[in-house]
């Protein structure tokens, strides 16, 4: 049977053309898209200028910074209280020693900025300072073992040294003989802040006092004889101050015996001990000089007023000469002395550094 044709007028254009135009995709999401993207871009652009995103990482570095100040002052605190203990215990410290001790694993942190930091609280809060001890020469018998000495000096330790001034040290000596409970104190006053306790009228002694005289008596004594002195010397001199070589009688004030003291200046590095051995061990030869403490806690300046204080009225010029030889060669420093000054308590040297060979 023939199919029949339907002619091209007959056909509905107006329905197909309202099919094709529900199928198209509505303007009003096209344009919802549209402005959703312009806000988008409002973050870029404003009134016609380009501008940058706001990212919070960039905003980070004055916070970095910041907690990086913080750590170093947290090894700071550590390293103050290590250094403390050690000065206590009359040790040193050695530089590839301080990360270790204060448990320091940040390498931004360098060790230089970390003993920097520490002698500006030291020198502010106890008028301390961490310095590096100076080379200590010994006498060697061997080429080899200089040659090893060298070496392991190359490594030089840091100790502590006070770097309070002469008049502040004046003031604590007066405020350590003085009953600071009876004083009257004031808010606003730098008095308020003194510990309070009575002074008693007994007779009492100082024991660290004591040490500190006789340890000076005997590094003067030492630099006197050119830092190189014979115990049989030593204790001779000793005698004539009074101070018993026997080894059963104790000094009451510092509870040990002489042997014992330098036993002790030895262990707290204040005097270096050598045994040229003997025939036998009666005579072995000890001799003593000065240890790498000793070299930062006294100055060339402070000895030489020191040694006046001994000599008294028979301090002449030749003493004053003889004693300029001994502290050059024991500081390495050029002195240059002020006659004018020579018999008064006037500090009368000015020490310059002495050059290095090359």
């Amino acid at each position: 049977m023939p199919k029949k044709r339907i002619p091209i007028d007959e056909l509905d254009f107006e329905e197909r053309q309202e099919e094709f135009v529900e199928n198209r995709p509505s303007p009003s999401r096209k344009k919802r898209k549209v402005k959703g993207q312009r806000d988008s871009d409002d973050d870029y652009e404003e009134n016609g200028e380009t501008a940058t995103p706001n990212n919070n990482q960039d905003s980070n570095g004055p916070d970095l910074n910041a907690s990086l100040d913080d750590e170093i002052q947290h090894y700071v605190n550590r390293f103050i209280r290590v250094c403390l203990t050690k000065e206590l215990k009359g040790q040193f410290i050695r530089k590839e020693q301080i990360r270790e001790s204060i448990s320091c694993s940040n390498k931004k942190i360098s060790t230089d900025k970390i003993i920097t930091q520490t002698n500006k609280k030291l020198d502010e809060i106890y008028g301390l300072q961490i310095i590096e001890t100076p080379n200590v020469e010994k006498k060697e018998k061997t080429k080899k073992k200089t040659s090893i000495n060298s070496t392991s000096s190359a490594k030089k330790p840091y100790g502590l040294v006070s770097t309070l001034k002469p008049k502040c040290k004046e003031v604590l000596g007066e405020l350590w003989n003085k009953n600071t409970g009876k004083l009257k104190k004031e808010i606003n006053s730098t008095q308020f802040f003194l510990p309070k306790y009575e002074k008693s009228n007994l007779p009492i002694s100082n024991i660290e006092l004591v040490k500190s005289g006789m340890m000076i008596l005997i590094v003067c004594l030492i630099i006197l004889n050119e830092n190189h002195l014979y115990e049989i010397n030593l204790i001779k001199y000793l005698k004539k101050f009074g101070i018993s070589d026997s080894v059963n009688i104790k000094n009451s004030n510092i509870s040990m015996n002489l042997q014992e003291f330098l036993k002790d200046l030895e262990a707290r590095n204040y005097l270096n001990k050598e045994v040229m051995k003997g025939a036998t061990e009666a005579d072995n030869l000890i001799d003593y000089s000065l240890g790498r403490r000793s070299l930062i806690e006294f100055s060339p300046e402070d000895c030489f007023q020191f040694i006046k204080l001994i000599y008294g009225d028979d301090f002449s010029t030749t003493i004053a000469e003889r004693s300029l030889v001994t502290i050059q060669r024991c500081y390495n420093v050029l002195l240059e002395m002020d006659n004018t000054n020579l018999n008064t308590n006037e500090n009368s040297l000015t020490s310059t550094p002495t050059p290095q060979p090359m």
